[in-house]
């Protein structure tokens, strides 16, 4: 009996098993099991508590990941006003979308940095991945998007 009052202690089923084995008194074993009861209580609010709370940050998460997912579309958008022809973004391999996306993104949303370096910098970007006509490409498009939102 001492064994399970180390495995399950405040249970009811001990104080039960006490009470049969020891002649404890009823009082105590009701006061036990009313005990019991209070602790489970306060582990399925506490429980209520933090699945709520898991709730709550995954709805955030999830307005995030939906709002993230609305700028890029938008961003996607935005390059195809200036993209024609062979060079439509839903044509281009991952890396130039990506870096396109990346750059539409810091020429539209920061100011910290000045657009002719900005600029430079992903042609230079392109021109570790690419060697053709792309860097001719990003450079011409950045020029562009740069002129119609940084004026």
């Amino acid at each position: 009996l001492s064994e399970l009052n180390k495995i399950r202690p405040n249970n009811p089923i001990t104080f039960l098993a006490e009470w049969l084995y020891n002649e404890s008194d009823s009082r105590e074993i009701l006061l036990g099991i009313e005990d019991c009861n209070k602790q489970k209580e306060l582990l399925d609010q506490k429980y209520a508590e933090l699945k709520k709370k898991k709730e709550e940050e995954q709805a955030k998460k999830d307005a995030i990941e939906e709002e993230k997912r609305k700028q890029k579309e938008d961003l996607e958008k935005s390059l195809n006003m200036f993209l024609h022809g062979e060079w439509a973004f839903e044509k281009m391999n991952g890396t130039m979308q990506a870096l396109l996306l990346c750059a539409a993104y810091e020429l539209t949303n920061t100011t910290d940095v000045d657009t002719k370096v900005l600029i430079q910098e992903y042609v230079d970007l392109a021109y570790a991945f690419f060697s053709k006509n792309e860097p001719k490409m990003v450079n011409a498009l950045l020029d562009q998007i740069a002129h119609a939102v940084r004026g």
